[in-house]
């Protein structure tokens, strides 16, 4: 239903009449002559009116802000003066408790107003403060307020200038009341102080323009706070008679003058504080009042000066009118088209009924009800009728010849209406009479038609779900209801009232209480407070069945909380869980069962571990003699004509012993046995002693072996040491292996770091064989080198075949990843990255832990690192009960120029550590008569009774089972290195003595 918009434009101005023949010339001139002075004055009074619009709305606006300043003011001192006499009462009231209503009154008044308070004697002296007290006695008999209070003997409010306070040492203002006794003797004064800036809070809410001010001033015209604070704000004071003078009988008045701290020139208004002597001021720069009006008189004088040059040229006029003609067409069509728009998306469809005619107009979306486009049409009540729903007609139609014969004014009805497309839609129709004639009856008619078939379509949808979710909730086999905030039911499944054997109805508006019974309430009466506090409670509790069984609920309180965290009910599921109660005491009997067989298993488990670690030990002994023998050899022989057989023998035993580790990791993953360490180690030293491993293999195949360590690495990490030197020995051995010539290379990058991890990429580069794309995919594989593309195992042994699946499944283990890029005939680069851990301490890594040269990060590896002993002969305690071991640690350490002492058991090695000072102990673990932990044990229990230097003990270890490591430090034990050790790992610890002696 519309309501009819006419709209008409004559876009014709009408012509001027020309009465008698005038000259041209003269006409024009006149005519330009008007139309300038016109313009000038035009523009003269746009920039008079300009400047008066802005000092106006400048005083209304500081006005409203001084108002807003004074009434801030008199509340925070209102607010005040009733805290002091409130505290006033307390102290002369209880003074032992007046700590406690301080602390009370300044949490209640926190949003308010934030003060201090004290209390000084009548001696003048400090006798408390809310602030923690001062080192000695404090004077205050001094002070203005208190001098004023002791001689007016009344009871008074006084506010103080800007205080230096002797103990918070900051300006405050004071407000002080005296106190008195019953008979109006004086007692002291009681203080509250307010920080100066505390009344200039409001700028940071007002809308203050630039360079504003706003101060609070006493009668006497000192400056008690000021926004912005100037240089020695406190103390500051300006003439108070020419305010005063200013003000009219409002308490209010108005002076433009330069500031008295900053000399900025500005329009101030003054206002009384009411009740108080306290004045309030507000001050807006004119320079910046009139800114913007010093721009828009520049614009008003150009413009002007541009009208005028324009107005010259007679030519132009006729084609200004014509451009402003069609710019104002094109207005008036946007403004057509404006207007349609708005009244094709408001919400409502407008309707005017002519009851006289019956004629309807209709206006704007009605094509959402109706189905077509009706831009302004007019229709009869009959039409409309036609098209509601017989079911809704005659209710419809008495609503509105109520309203037509004055039986009511208005009316609102929901009613279907059929559409074009045949469908029927929902409408919500609300009408009113807006004039009626003598007899009553209506002459005009109004009203808003809208489209609710969504929102009926909404509300059958909520009906339905509420249907199905009672459905649901009574398909359930647990108990759900829904209890109010005061403990009444609002509702109950079926399973509740099948159990408590009511209806529905009779379950509603039941107190908890009454349907559990006081026993049972007061069991949970708890969970129930809990959850009416917004926590979910989960427990168990046992009910009483009427055969004197007890029966097992799994009961839930959960809380409905709304969106403001409010709780508005609470929801209780309880389950009937007796038959599993029943089942988990018969599980957990079979579990008992179970882990008593589990416990057989894993012992059986541990001892077949501790054989494999013995008997890997003994191996790894047996070759550790072949290697000490052979190294022996080689050192005390340097020109041995079977030199170069003993270095392949030495080789040979130590390839059978990384052989030994990688059967051994490969054993632990493929059993689940595998778990990695975290200690701290220092990366570019690990590099650098498996590349020094390696080097008789360089140097036997005529090699060059480089290193690069990123100095953007800490210089300490947290990981696997161990493991993480497999990894590379392992990438680096096979680089070695399969290069004829040329160089290899390990690059080390930094990929990610934080304050907790570190993420590492290696590459191992090399310029040998490379392999071809189709068997990149198998290199990782387990056995892949040992069998080639005939199907028949290689002419060269290559290992087991399971070093570089081990290395894959440790760096898996590191949170890493391992691939291979290669070329045949080109090399290959294999890649691997890691995840460590970073100590708090450790820092980037600066590359010089061990490089020959710090400055770069590439360093060649030629040679194979010597041991130091610094020119400085060491007495060093052997342990060992194996002879092999014995006569090769011996002859490597008299080589190195010490002086070595053997003992064949732990005994042996704790008398003569009784008898003789050591620099260094070389401690074996399994030794007959006492191993090594217990001597250790016994060494140290000594030096702490006879207070003797603790003496550097050094483990010698196969690293059998990390258990054994653990022990070692337990024990006392400064370190440990691995057999078999090399010149290298001995050198090291050799060095760390020299270095503490030194």
């Amino acid at each position: 239903m519309r309501y009819s918009l006419r709209m008409k434009f004559n876009p014709s101005p009408a012509s001027p009449d020309k009465k008698g023949p005038r000259s041209p010339r003269v006409v024009l001139t006149v005519f330009f002559g008007v139309l300038l002075v016109a313009l000038w004055a035009v523009i003269g009074w746009g920039i008079q009116r300009s400047y008066a619009n802005a000092e106006s709305t400048a005083r209304r606006e500081l006005s409203n802000l001084s108002w807003a300043f004074a009434e801030t003011v008199e509340a925070s001192v209102n607010t005040l003066d009733i805290a002091l006499q409130d505290l006033r009462e307390d102290w002369l009231r209880e003074p032992a408790q007046f700590a406690e209503r301080v602390v009370f009154k300044q949490s209640r008044l926190a949003k308010e107003v934030v003060f201090e308070a004290a209390i000084i004697g009548a001696n003048g002296r400090l006798q408390y403060s809310s602030r923690e007290p001062q080192a000695g006695p404090i004077e205050m008999g001094d002070r203005p307020y208190f001098q004023i209070h002791n001689n007016r003997q009344q009871d008074s409010l006084f506010i103080s200038d800007p205080v230096l306070g002797r103990i918070s040492n900051r300006w405050s203002i004071l407000f002080t009341r005296p106190l008195l006794d019953p008979s109006g003797r004086f007692e002291g004064v009681i203080v509250l102080s307010v920080a100066s800036d505390y009344f200039m809070r409001h700028y940071e809410t007002f809308n203050f323009q630039q360079d504003s001010t706003s101060s609070l001033m006493d009668q006497h015209g000192h400056v008690l706070a000021r926004w912005p604070t100037p240089d020695g704000q406190a103390g500051g004071k300006i003439g108070i008679d020419p305010l005063f003078a200013a003000m009219d009988s409002s308490g209010q008045g108005w002076i433009e003058k330069p500031s008295a701290f900053d000399q900025v020139n500005r329009l101030h208004q003054w206002r009384k504080v009411q009740g108080h002597d306290l004045v309030v001021v507000l001050g807006f720069s004119t320079q910046n009042m009139f800114a913007a009006q010093h721009l828009q008189r520049n614009v008003y004088l150009l413009a002007g000066v541009a009208g005028s040059m324009f107005l010259i040229w007679f030519g132009l006029i006729f084609i200004k009118l014509l451009h402003r003609n069609e710019l104002a067409s094109h207005a008036l069509h946007l403004n057509e088209e404006r207007w349609n728009l708005a009244l094709e998306s408001g919400e409502l469809s407008v309707w005017d009924l002519n009851p006289s005619t019956g004629q309807v107009f209709r206006l704007s979306r009605s094509t959402e009800i109706f189905g077509h486009e009706l831009q302004e049409t007019e229709a009869s009540a009959d039409e409309w009728a036609s098209r509601l729903h017989p079911q809704d007609l005659s209710r419809t139609l008495e609503l509105v010849q109520a309203c037509l014969s004055g039986t009511q004014s208005r009316y609102a009805t929901e009613y279907r209406v059929r559409a074009t497309d045949g469908s029927w839609r929902w409408a919500l129709d609300r009408g009113m009479v807006i004039g009626r004639d003598e007899a009553g009856q209506a002459l005009r008619m109004i009203g808003t038609l809208s489209d609710i078939t969504t929102r009926r379509a909404e509300q059958q949808q909520l009906v339905d779900n509420q249907r199905f979710l009672r459905t649901l909730m009574d398909a359930l086999p647990s108990m759900v209801g829904y209890w109010r905030t005061d403990m009444t039911c609002s509702f109950a499944n079926l399973a509740y009232q099948n159990y408590f054997q009511r209806s529905a109805q009779a379950l509603q508006d039941v107190p908890l209480k009454d349907l559990l019974g006081e026993t049972i309430f007061q069991k949970q009466r708890h969970c129930l407070e809990a959850a009416m506090a917004g926590h979910a409670q989960m427990f168990e509790i046992e009910w009483p069945q009427r055969d004197g069984s007890m029966c097992v609920f799994w009961t839930q309180y959960l809380p409905d909380l709304a969106s403001d965290g409010q709780v508005h009910g609470v929801v209780s599921v309880l389950t009937d869980v007796s038959s599993i109660k029943a089942t988990q005491n018969t599980l957990a009997r079979l579990n008992r069962q179970l882990l008593e067989r589990n416990d057989k298993t894993k012992q059986a488990s541990q001892a077949e571990a501790a054989l494999l670690a013995n008997a890997r030990q003994d191996i790894r002994s047996l070759m550790n003699s072949v290697i000490n023998t052979t190294g022996q050899v080689l050192l005390s022989h340097p020109e041995c004509p079977a030199r170069n057989e003993l270095e392949m023998l030495e080789h040979s035993a130590e390839t059978l012993l990384g052989v030994i580790d990688e059967l051994q990791s490969f054993s632990d993953i493929e059993a689940g046995r595998l778990n990695l360490e975290v200690l701290p180690f220092n990366l570019v030293a690990l590099v650098e002693d498996t590349a020094a491993k390696l080097m008789t293999s360089v140097q036997q195949k005529f090699l060059t072996l480089k290193v690069s360590v990123s100095s953007a690495i800490p210089v300490t990490v947290l990981g696997d040491l161990v493991y993480l030197r497999q990894i590379l020995t392992q990438l680096l051995g096979n680089a070695i292996k399969f290069t004829e010539q040329g160089a290899v290379v390990l690059e080390v990058a930094l990929v990610s770091l934080n304050d907790k991890t570190v993420k590492l990429q290696f590459d191992v580069r090399d310029s040998g064989i490379g392999i071809e794309l189709a068997r990149q995919k198998l290199v990782f594989e387990p056995f892949w080198q040992k069998i080639d593309d005939t199907g028949q195992p290689p002419l060269k042994p290559t290992g087991t075949g399971l070093g570089l699946s081990v290395a894959r499944d440790l760096v898996e283990l590191m949170e890493g990843q391992i691939w291979v890029n290669s070329c045949p005939g080109q090399g290959s680069t294999f890649s691997f990255t890691v995840k460590l851990g970073v100590p708090h301490s450790s820092g980037p890594s600066t590359g010089t832990a061990r490089l020959s040269n710090p400055d770069t990060d590439i360093t060649d590896v030629h040679t194979a690192l010597q041991p130091s002993t610094q020119g400085i002969s060491l007495d060093v305690l052997l342990v060992d009960d194996y002879p092999l071991n014995q006569t090769y640690a011996a002859g490597l350490l008299a080589f190195m120029g010490h002086r070595v002492t053997v003992a064949n058991n732990g005994q042996e090695a704790v008398d003569w550590v009784r008898q003789k000072d050591f620099d260094l102990v070389l401690m074996d673990l399994q030794m007959p008569v006492m191993n090594g932990l217990e001597a250790t044990r016994q060494i140290r229990l000594n030096e702490t009774a006879n207070g003797r230097a603790r003496v550097r003990i050094v483990a010698m270890t196969a690293f059998a089972l990390q258990s054994e490591v653990d022990q070692c430090f337990s024990a006392g034990m400064d370190d440990f290195v691995a057999k078999p050790f090399t010149p290298e790992d001995l050198a090291k610890q050799l060095d760390l003595r020299l270095d503490n002696r030194q």
